[in-house]
């Protein structure tokens, strides 16, 4: 009897929602003020080269690939693979960039998965870097940067440039 009358007690609070409401609304807004405070994005480098991560963007770690090569396939493409069944390009940033690979004791490669495409595999020299955003200053792009640049983050220490993913990945489907 007792588990019957506290039951009915929760469905009595439950049905008044002015109160449900606004507990949420004020857990919303308090926590999307502490988001304010600080917003955190994830950068990876190839070379000299800091690529901002845009936020919308799904990125996944991987590690030990065995890699296919394709004949003819241009500089940039080390070859192919198989994760979870879908297969995919991998592509050497550092061939594409023009620019030196770090000296690491294995390859590092991420995964990237934008909405309009099917997933791509980048080789680059280590796992994605956590920043602070809100303590970058943003300029416009700078000159002879390809169009995918969009913007360049600074914060006196590390520079960063801001991608658009969807135009450096178009660029990789239009010219295999």
């Amino acid at each position: 009897m007792e588990t019957l009358n506290r039951g009915t007690l929760n469905l009595e609070k439950a049905s008044d929602t002015s109160t449900f409401t606004s507990s949420i609304y004020s857990k919303i807004n308090s926590s999307s003020e502490h988001n304010n405070e600080a917003v955190k994005r994830f950068y990876y480098s190839v070379g000299q080269f800091n690529i901002l991560i845009e936020k919308d963007l799904k990125v996944e770690n991987l590690s030990d690939l065995t890699i296919n090569k394709v004949p003819n396939m241009p500089a940039w493409c080390i070859g192919i693979i198989s994760v979870r069944g879908v297969i995919m390009p991998v592509i050497n940033m550092h061939n594409f960039l023009n620019t030196e690979k770090q000296v690491t004791t294995k390859d590092n490669f991420i995964m990237l998965e934008h909405e309009n495409y099917t997933p791509i595999i980048f080789l680059t020299d280590g796992l994605p870097t956590t920043i602070n955003f809100n303590k970058y200053k943003r300029s416009k792009q700078l000159e002879n940067t390809p169009s995918w640049v969009k913007n360049h983050l600074s914060n006196g220490d590390v520079s960063i440039f801001e991608a658009d993913h969807n135009q450096l990945i178009q660029h990789f489907t239009l010219n295999n």
